[in-house]
């Protein structure tokens, strides 16, 4: 007899708490959008709170950060990224999935490009023997910040560690050709071509040879161009009358050793094909 009362009593008691907790859910919006705080102790108190298990609550903070970052309707959540990732990697600096989902994540996700840069130059620092933090580091500063100087002095570092990548060099050029070093580039790409053991890296230099060749033609052609009108008034009608008059030796070629072909409406060379890659 007492049991069954007992029983009829939590019956109602669980039923008053999931009549209650419906009328609560019914009012509440709990993905409305919202701000949060994230108040995390310094990496120095956080060693201590472990009692010496600090790689394991570095994993179990990072393991955290992975569900609250992205939760979208944390309006606020960027705010703590820099701090946050700083602090796990001084907590447990050996790992190197730390630095590169942190820097990943400010860049793409936060727009923190200054603080990614920074995580991932703590990264280098941290491994002096490999290239991936430099690497990326470039790669940011040249797709996000279209800063090719900036790309080129990260990839030039990340050739230059032990475990690089043989593309890494190529790469460290075309950042330098994309800044319209056409000097420069032209020596790298010369360098590549003559000594990479590498058929793909060889004939990327080739390509990129021809495209600066053909600038560097264009230019110059320009210039012969602006002296003619200076003296006649006009544009040359041909590549012939220009020869004819004195102002080109000869017909000028391309890096293949083909003649370009001559708008006298523009009064520009016309390259004989597309260039291979765009700045």
């Amino acid at each position: 007899m007492k049991r069954g009362i007992i029983a009829i009593i939590i019956a109602a008691l669980l039923g008053s708490a999931a009549l209650l907790q419906s009328r609560h859910d019914s009012k509440t919006h709990y993905f409305a959008a919202r701000n949060v705080t994230v108040n995390l102790p310094k990496a120095s108190t956080l060693k201590v709170i472990s009692l010496g298990h600090h790689d394991t609550l570095a994993e179990l903070l990072f393991l955290w950060s992975i569900q609250f970052y992205s939760t979208t309707y944390y309006r606020n959540r960027w705010e703590s990224l820099d701090t946050f990732f700083n602090t796990i990697t001084d907590l447990s600096p050996d790992n190197p999935d730390f630095y590169l989902t942190g820097s990943i994540t400010m860049a793409r996700e936060a727009n923190q490009m200054p603080a990614a840069l920074l995580l991932l130059e703590k990264g280098a620092k941290q491994f002096p023997e490999d290239y991936i933090y430099y690497f990326w580091a470039g790669y940011f500063a040249a797709s996000f910040l279209k800063d090719y100087k900036l790309a080129a002095q990260y990839q030039e570092k990340a050739s230059k560690r032990p475990n690089a990548l043989p593309g890494i060099v190529n790469l460290h050029a075309h950042h330098v050709y994309q800044q319209n070093d056409l000097d420069n580039a032209w020596k790298l790409f010369s360098e590549l071509k003559k000594t990479s053991p590498h058929e793909s890296i060889r004939e990327s230099a080739d390509r990129h040879l021809y495209d600066i060749q053909t600038e560097l033609d264009q230019r110059a052609f320009k210039k012969i161009i602006e002296t003619f009108q200076q003296k006649h008034q006009r544009l040359p009608t041909s590549i012939d009358e220009m020869v004819r008059l004195k102002f080109l030796n000869s017909p000028p070629a391309d890096y293949n050793g083909d003649l370009y072909k001559y708008n006298q409406e523009t009064g520009l060379l016309i390259p004989n094909k597309k260039a291979s890659w765009r700045k």
